[in-house]
């Protein structure tokens, strides 16, 4: 990933890597990992900044799996969010959730103003964030809530393809 030098790749190459490291956990902890993927096909040309979506699948592992005896599912779903509902452009919306673990209450503001110390996933999260911000502007990037016992990942970009990408 880090070779291809790209500040954006599509959510399907994003895919790929997951589905991969999902394959090694799998061996690693058996039945005790179900993972999902709800991704419409029309969506997975959409582009992202890389590595979004594997540190998230990792820390449900390493915060789940790790802590707890019982099965973890992680899903990942994606969905457009039309011009009406964004004010601007369309966006999409990307969703890791995982049971087995929960996110503390306002966890990235926590990170941001240094209340909490960042451990490596609290790094890695604000890293996500701040890349996503970067490169779309304020009203994009990542949110942490809890929703039906699971922990969720939220990630907000512009909804781009290399179509719509000008060089």
């Amino acid at each position: 990933t880090l070779s291809k030098k790209k500040s954006l790749v599509t959510l399907s190459y994003e895919l790929s890597l997951i589905n991969s490291y999902i394959t090694i956990q799998q061996i690693r902890f058996e039945e005790r990992l179900e993972f999902e993927s709800q991704i419409p096909e029309n969506l997975k040309n959409a582009l992202l900044p890389p590595l979004t979506l594997q540190p998230l699948v990792e820390n449900a592992i390493h915060y789940a799996l790790e802590e707890i005896m019982e099965t973890c599912y992680i899903t990942i779903q994606a969905e457009e969010l039309p011009q009406e509902l964004t004010g601007s452009d369309a966006a999409l919306k990307i969703l890791v959730k995982n049971s087995g673990s929960a996110f503390e209450d306002n966890l990235l503001e926590l990170l941001e103003t240094q209340q909490k110390t960042p451990n490596r996933s609290g790094i890695g999260l604000l890293n996500i964030d701040k890349r996503i911000k970067l490169l779309f502007g304020e009203d994009y990037g990542l949110s942490l809530f809890n929703q039906e016992d699971c922990a969720v990942a939220s990630i907000t970009i512009p909804y781009r393809t290399e179509e719509t990408v000008s060089c």
